[in-house]
């Protein structure tokens, strides 16, 4: 079982696809659908950092808060 990634005040629980041997999630809290995946473990905390200042310029672009409805402190 992963971690909780958090970053930003997002977060989010990796999954672990077997058929397919990718490591994937979506982040928690957000207003639509901002997902992430990677083929190495090593790679799965950038793909989620990434997934998430995708979506705050997404929000940013679209004049919207981009703020997590789940509060994560780390």
């Amino acid at each position: 079982m992963f971690e909780k990634l958090v970053y930003k005040g997002f977060s989010s629980t990796p999954k672990y696809d077997i058929e397919d041997k990718l490591i994937y999630g979506t982040v928690d809290g957000v207003e639509g659908l901002a997902e992430y995946e990677s083929d190495t473990l090593e790679g799965v905390e950038q793909a989620f950092r990434d997934a998430v200042d995708d979506y705050i310029e997404g929000c940013d672009e679209a004049g919207v808060p981009a703020n997590p409805r789940i509060l994560v402190l780390a």
